[in-house]
């Protein structure tokens, strides 16, 4: 299988579901939880050693912001970090490490395995003070107790003031909730979504044996089916 990497034993390959078609083909990585650093992933590949296909590990962004430019970075997985390899293109035009956030992204495009539907709670961004209740009204309160996780409504009661629309529409959203929550501790997580822009399928169906290599070509990992 080649020259072993000194990476050996810190990230591992996962075989995901690099059995389906393009659009749910993926594989899995996984750091090490006894790694004592972050190890960089971007520029490595990933090798069908039956057909010789290989794609490179690109370059993501640590937020994702809805509408920016997004700054692209090498990718790192901390110690216990997971990655989802896709072998298709992003359905937001990037890989991206996920967060408290990216649930809302869930409602916009499909991502194959689905993104978590965890976000902050809605009836948590508005305290129940008495300044807030006489500005957005009783019924605002009341309204966002029914709201879904990681969702904005599709449509507003009417009862609710022009001051609570403009409060849902503002936090209510991905980049609503990037804005509230990104400088929160618990905003990261140890996750990334990679896409390795691939018009085709990048692995056999059944049948093949896939190779993790790192930027000098030596081998990391190993799994077959």
């Amino acid at each position: 299988f080649g020259d072993p990497s000194p990476y050996r034993g810190k990230i591992q390959l996962g075989e995901g579901s690099a059995t389906e078609i393009l659009a749910a083909e993926h594989v899995e990585m996984e750091a090490a939880f006894d790694n004592t650093a972050p190890v960089g992933v971007s520029g490595w590949s990933i090798q069908s050693a039956l057909s010789g296909i290989r794609a490179y590990i690109p370059r993501g962004t640590n937020i994702f912001v809805l509408g920016d430019l997004n700054t692209q970075q090498d990718i790192y997985l901390n110690p216990g970090a997971r990655a989802i390899v896709s072998s298709r293109s992003s359905p937001v035009g990037t890989s991206f490490r996920e967060n408290v956030c990216t649930g809302y992204l869930a409602g916009l495009q499909t991502f194959t395995p689905p993104l978590s539907r965890n976000c902050p709670p809605a009836r948590g961004l508005l305290p129940q003070t008495p300044n807030n209740l006489r500005t957005y009204g009783d019924a605002c309160f009341d309204f966002t107790e029914t709201l879904p996780s990681c969702a904005f409504p599709v449509s507003l009661p009417s009862g609710l003031s022009p001051a609570c629309h403009i409060f849902l529409s503002n936090n209510l959203s991905y980049n609503g909730c990037i804005q509230n929550n990104r400088g929160k501790s618990s905003f990261s997580q140890d996750s990334w979504r990679i896409y390795l822009n691939s018009a085709g399928e990048l692995w056999r169906n059944s049948h093949d044996i896939i190779r993790l290599l790192d930027s000098e070509g030596r081998v990391v990992d190993v799994i077959n089916y």
